[in-house]
């Protein structure tokens, strides 16, 4: 939408007035254009919002259906996959959790430190790196989840090293979740699954 003053005037981007008649003419084409694109746009997204309720409240109502006709517990992940009848068509659900950690890491890290001292010349200089790397924090002060929890798959007999462990383990705290929908497709049972291309996790 262009913008406007009372007098019909249009406002340029640092706040000055111009009148209609002076706008350049391909300045008029493209504003036109941008428009046109612009409120097109803006309908498609609409649509995928509403695309994408659907699709959530679709999955979660067949899957209370089963859990009611089953008498089961729900999935506590939050997961679901729901292929059709002729195996070639697979609509997804699945939850990602962003996950941080609470004061609980630091302490985590002072006990893994005391190993690393302790164990002094005995310790292996790419466990070394592999810790370092793993408390590495990025431009905002943010460390790698992955190569934190990464550390746990570690096999190291040491009581200290497996309290840290623990601790790290402790120190998760989910503080968001968010939906992801695909949909796979496959000409035969024995092609590889396709995915149709929605970016609805962005909406």
């Amino acid at each position: 939408m262009t913008k406007k003053d009372k007098s019909g005037s249009w406002i340029a981007a640092d706040g000055s007035r111009v009148p209609a008649k002076y706008v350049p003419r391909h300045e008029k084409d493209r504003e036109r254009v941008v428009n046109k694109l612009f409120k097109a746009a803006e309908l498609e997204h609409q649509r995928l919002v509403k695309l994408k309720e659907l699709i959530g409240r679709e999955i979660m109502a067949y899957v209370e259906r089963r859990i009611t006709e089953y008498n089961i517990q729900p999935n506590k992940e939050g997961n679901y996959s729901l292929p059709n009848f002729a195996g070639d068509r697979r609509v997804e659900l699945k939850i990602g959790k962003f996950i941080e950690f609470d004061d609980r890491l630091q302490y985590a890290k002072a006990k893994i430190d005391n190993c690393l001292e302790r164990w002094s010349e005995g310790a292996d200089s790419r466990l070394r790196v592999v810790v370092f790397d793993a408390f590495k924090v990025d431009k905002k002060g943010r460390v790698d989840v992955k190569r934190i929890l990464g550390l746990r798959k570690l096999e190291i007999k040491d009581k200290v090293w497996t309290e840290a462990m623990e601790l790290i383990s402790k120190a998760v705290t989910v503080v968001a979740t968010k939906q992801y929908f695909s949909f796979r497709f496959r000409e035969t049972a024995a092609a590889d699954w396709q995915t149709l291309k929605l970016d609805l996790s962005a909406i």
